[in-house]
């Protein structure tokens, strides 16, 4: 498969971009490892309507939300990127 962008990391940064280029209908795959830098807090703060959420709730909306518009998600580890043209 050819993408037009691959994101790298599936946290809310990740995921927002991941999500507003699938909704502009390009080719997106989001490359995740699912080990979320604050998975050890109970909640999640100072994120626009999401404030008291839990960052597995976070994580998995954005997921949802990416997935409806079209991008895939790769659960991976990414070691090393190469110009490819």
């Amino acid at each position: 498969m050819t993408y037009d962008t691959v994101v790298v990391g599936g946290g809310p940064a990740g995921l927002s971009g991941a999500t507003l280029l699938a909704r502009a209908r390009r080719q997106v795959v989001l490359v995740d490892a699912g080990n979320p830098r604050n998975s050890s807090a109970d909640h999640v703060h100072g994120f626009l309507s999401r404030d008291g959420a839990s960052p597995h709730e976070l994580l998995a909306s954005g997921r949802r939300e990416a997935l409806r518009y079209g991008a895939e998600i790769l659960q991976s580890n990414v070691t090393r990127v190469d110009a490819g043209f």
